[in-house]
C-alpha cells in the first residue's frame, strides 16, 4: 500500500515466477486473485518479435499460454507491476493528499511496532520462565 511505483517494480522483478510453471506461481496468483477481479483483463505489452500486445480476458487463457511458453516471466512481471501500480496509485494519492489519513497510518504503524514488542516480551518471558523451572527441577505440564 505504501510502496512507491519503483519499489513495486523492483519487488515484482525479484519475485519468484518460474517459467512454464503455473501451480504455486506467486505472480500468476496475484494476476488471478487481484488483477483479473479488478480489471477483468490482463494486458501484456511486449515487442512484436515476442508476440506483441495481448489482452487476456480469461485466467484460463493466460495460464494456458504460460504453461505452453507463449507467455514468459519477462512479459508477465512488467505487466503485473503496471497493473498493481494502477491499483495502488489512488491509495498513494489519498495518503499523500489527506493529512488525516497520514496520521491514521502513523498510528497503525505505531500499533504494529508495539504489538511486535509485546510479542517479543511474551516469548522472552516464556523462555525465562522455562529456564527458571528447569533450574529448579520443575517440569511443564504436558496437557
Amino acid at each position: 500500500m505504501e510502496d512507491e511505483e519503483a519499489e513495486v517494480n523492483v519487488k515484482i522483478k525479484k519475485a519468484y515466477c518460474p517459467p512454464l510453471i503455473v501451480e504455486g506461481n506467486p505472480c500468476l496468483e496475484y494476476i488471478k486473485y487481484i488483477v483479473f477481479p479488478w480489471f477483468n483483463k490482463f494486458e501484456v505489452e511486449r515487442d512484436e518479435k515476442n508476440g506483441g500486445y495481448k489482452a487476456y480476458t480469461s485466467v484460463e487463457e493466460l495460464l494456458a499460454d504460460y504453461e505452453k511458453g507463449d507467455l514468459h516471466p519477462a512479459d508477465v512481471k512488467p505487466a503485473l507491476s503496471k497493473a498493481l501500480n494502477r491499483i495502488l496509485q489512488p491509495v498513494r494519492d489519498h495518503f499523500k493528499n489527506n493529512s488525516e489519513a497520514r496520521e491514521l497510518l502513523k498510528k497503525v504503524k505505531n500499533i504494529d511496532v508495539i504489538l511486535n514488542k509485546v510479542q517479543f516480551l511474551s516469548v522472552t518471558i516464556t523462555r525465562f520462565t522455562d529456564y527458571i523451572n528447569e533450574a529448579y527441577g520443575y517440569q511443564k505440564n504436558s496437557n
